[in-house]
């Protein structure tokens, strides 16, 4: 009798951890949802995912908290995401950056890409090559020409080493033949301002970051990345019309949860994040920091992970690039 007492005793315990997280994600979320943002305030990053908090948020029924952890160029507030309890109430955003991070800091102690599982990707912003307005640059041509007749003599500034503004530089003079000498600055904001005042004549960064400055016409913005023009820039031609090829990609946003996370939330947030998007609202604060919606299916986001592996990977072991 004890035996078969025991033995029902421990099929209902069974039971109960069974039926926790089933219980637990049908009632998600009852309490605010954190999102980390791995980088000061105020950039286009964190720009984005406060923009896309607000309809998000509304979605979910839930508010859901900005939580700035900047530092390492995003690795310390990702580790920090990486290292919460998977239960959907811990956000962080997530990108191109991770991919970075994996590749040039080969000691973490966490991985930036598979100790997550995404959500999806949500913004899609161009990078640049920009020079001061000043500067006797005025197209692509002008710039590979003098970096050929003098190699290294073109500085360029970004927000230091391995950096999407340090990578799209460097992917930038192995496509076009030229060898320019890079200038890291701890942040953006240091870099944007010695190009605005002219100490350092060029820099690549992303649009958002950079276009401000060139409608001051204090910067002259030379060429964009992507397949197509900015529809925030139309007059400024990509790379590719400039001659310069294999200068597509851009920086990516995406949303990741600690891997994990029960699926019926990773659903739920997926279809909450496909809903935000189509709304008129999201859009328009999208194109006030200069970032178009995009969307992504797992395919596609795994592809895209995989593309920018290659892409970059090359890169950072051109340059034999590690990071502490």
């Amino acid at each position: 009798m004890n035996k078969v007492l025991k033995q029902v005793g421990l099929s209902v315990t069974m039971a109960s951890l069974l039926l926790a997280p089933v219980a637990a994600a049908a009632a998600y979320p009852d309490k605010p949802i954190r999102l980390i943002v791995p980088y000061p305030p105020g950039g286009a990053g964190d720009l984005l995912a406060r923009a896309l908090a607000v309809e998000l948020g509304k979605a979910l029924g839930q508010p859901i908290v900005i939580d700035n952890r900047a530092g390492a160029g995003g690795v310390v507030g990702t580790e920090v995401a990486a290292k919460s309890a998977p239960d959907g109430y811990t956000l962080v955003l997530g990108g191109v950056n991770n991919i970075l991070m994996a590749l040039t800091y080969p000691k973490l102690l966490f991985n930036p890409v598979d100790d997550f599982t995404p959500i999806g990707t949500f913004a899609y912003i161009p990078n640049v090559f920009a020079v001061n307005a000043a500067s006797a640059y005025r197209n692509i041509a002008d710039v590979i020409k003098a970096a050929k007749e003098k190699p290294g003599s073109i500085d360029y500034a970004s927000a230091g080493s391995g950096t999407p503004g340090h990578l799209v530089c460097e992917l930038f003079s192995t496509q076009s033949g030229i060898k320019m000498s890079h200038v890291p600055y701890k942040g953006n904001a240091p870099a944007v301002t010695d190009v605005v005042g002219g100490q350092i004549p060029a820099m690549c960064n992303n649009l958002p970051g950079t276009l401000p400055h060139a409608k001051s016409g204090k910067l002259r913005i030379l060429a964009v990345t992507g397949t197509t023009r900015s529809q925030f820039a139309p007059d400024v031609p990509t790379f590719a019309e400039s001659g310069v090829s294999g200068m597509e990609s851009g920086t990516w946003n995406s949303l990741l949860v600690p891997a994990g996370t029960p699926q019926a939330i990773v659903q739920r947030l997926s279809s909450e994040l496909g809903k935000s998007l189509n709304s008129s609202e999201t859009k328009e604060r999208f194109a006030t920091i200069g970032a178009e919606v995009i969307r992504s299916t797992p395919g596609e986001y795994a592809k895209l992970v995989a593309n920018d592996r290659v892409i970059w990977g090359a890169i950072v072991k051109k340059l034999d690039l590690k990071l502490e």
